[in-house]
This record gives C-alpha cells, sequence and structure tokens, in this order.
C-alpha cells in the first residue's frame, strides 16, 4: 500500500491521540487525529439523534455539526478528505449506558476504513497496548503470561484518584514508555495480532474483515456478562498489519 496515504483518526481524548501517534510514528506515518472527548456510547446517540439511516451520514460532516469540543485545528482538520478513517474506542462496559447492541450496530455500520470508516474497540482500553511485558519485548522473548491476561469489574475502580486502576496495571505489569524499536514495534503488534486470532479467527486470511472483530465482540460481551472478566487485547495495533503489510514483520510464528 502507498505511504502518502492521508490518514482520519477518532479517539476518545488527548492522551489517546499521544499514543496513537507515537504507534503510526514508529512505521515513519503521519496521521491526523481529531480527539472526541467522550466515550463510544455518546458517538452512537449523536448517530440515533440524525433520526435516519447511518448511511445516510458522513462521520466528519456529523462531528463537525454536533460536537461542540472540536479545537479549530480538528475542525480543520475534519474538513479535508482522507482514503481511511479509523475509530478506536475503548469497551467501556461499565458506563451507565453501555449496552453491547449499540457497540454492534456502530460496528457494523463502520465497517470499511476506506468508506464510512472504521471502528476498533480496545478490551478494555487503549492502554492494553502496553500490556506486554518490556523486558520481555526488549529481549525478543514471547510474553506468554499476556496470552492469559484478563480484565475484570475491579480494573474499572479508581483509588483516590481520577485514573481506573487498569491503566496502572497495564503499565506495572507492561510498560510505560514507548521507547521500542521499529522491530520491538513488530512484536508487539505480533502479540496482539496473535491473541485475537487465537481467540477468533484469522484476520490475516479474512483481510481484516470486521465480521471478526464482531466475533471477538460478541465473546469479550458474553464472557464479560457471565463470568466478570474478559480478555486483554488491543485492535487497534492491527491497523498497522493491515493498512502497512510492507512495513510490518510478522513475527507470530515465533508464537
Amino acid at each position: 500500500m502507498a505511504t502518502s496515504k492521508k490518514v482520519l483518526v477518532i479517539a476518545e481524548g488527548p492522551d489517546d491521540k499521544k499514543v496513537i501517534n507515537r504507534v503510526f510514528a514508529a512505521y515513519g506515518k503521519n496521521i491526523e487525529v481529531v480527539t472526541f472527548k467522550t466515550d463510544v456510547y455518546k458517538l452512537f446517540s449523536i448517530y440515533e439523534k440524525q433520526e435516519t439511516d447511518y448511511s445516510d451520514l458522513d462521520i466528519q460532516k456529523t462531528l463537525l455539526n454536533e460536537v461542540s469540543s472540536l479545537t479549530p485545528n480538528e475542525r480543520k482538520i475534519l474538513q479535508d478528505k482522507y482514503v481511511d478513517i479509523f475509530l478506536i474506542f475503548d469497551f467501556d462496559p461499565h458506563a451507565e449506558t453501555a449496552d453491547i447492541k449499540k457497540l454492534k450496530k456502530l460496528a457494523t455500520h463502520f465497517k470499511d476504513s476506506s468508506d464510512m470508516g472504521k471502528l476498533y474497540i480496545n478490551y478494555p482500553m487503549l492502554e492494553s497496548f502496553q500490556h506486554v511485558s518490556r523486558d520481555k519485548l526488549k529481549a525478543g522473548k514471547v510474553d506468554r503470561e499476556f496470552f492469559e491476561r484478563t480484565f475484570s469489574e475491579d480494573d474499572f475502580s479508581k483509588e483516590g484518584t481520577k485514573k481506573v486502576k487498569y491503566k496502572r496495571r497495564a503499565k506495572s505489569e507492561g510498560f510505560s514508555h514507548c521507547d521500542l524499536s521499529k522491530d520491538e514495534w513488530d512484536f508487539l503488534v505480533s502479540h496482539h495480532l496473535f491473541k485475537i486470532e487465537n481467540s477468533v479467527d484469522s484476520l490475516r486470511e479474512n483481510d481484516f474483515s470486521q465480521k471478526i472483530y464482531l466475533d471477538l465482540l460478541d465473546r469479550q460481551d458474553q464472557s464479560y456478562k457471565k463470568k466478570k472478566y474478559g480478555m486483554v487485547v488491543n485492535t487497534s495495533l492491527t491497523i498497522i498489519a493491515e493498512l502497512y503489510p510492507n512495513d510490518w514483520k510478522d513475527k507470530t510464528d515465533l508464537f
């Protein structure tokens, strides 16, 4: 794929923007990131508010019309044209408005990055990208504990701070700084890709079909509802493998 593609990423907040920029920068890619400043369920309510079929809506125009918190620069970004659009949000099963039907409706609509856009749900949140042992990554060793790593209700609680427990846990069990080499980023992406494919089906053989991500969403929802825990995995990292297959080196054969 051409490296000059103009890519737009719609994310939740400023911290997410920093992480997403670092991920793409590791592969020498420049992207535009607009922060939604709220969760995926607010996006659902905005779309429902339009009282029309989702296919009649344009994500950029809808955000321009409905999100008052956009900065002047973000408004300018949304007025440009892009080859690919990605939406990156947290699972947020603890949110008051959480509803799997809402997530499925959004994910079913946002299924193609080159058309309406493509939605990625991270479990339990974006910080799951760093929940792989830094020492193992640096040593070129597989973090097999990551493949068994889960999140629970307790991970969404807070201890005297505004940040939920999971964010601290991801750093302590994984890494806190993105000082990874290109080779180490490849290894990190491979960890998450392998865990997804080991749980549902091959993303690569299915051309990163949204059906696989929907199957994962359904499995995570069922697990959280019945057992109160889900699988820690970051789906948004797979954008690298999907969008830049010639720049990303697959290391899943080491697993």
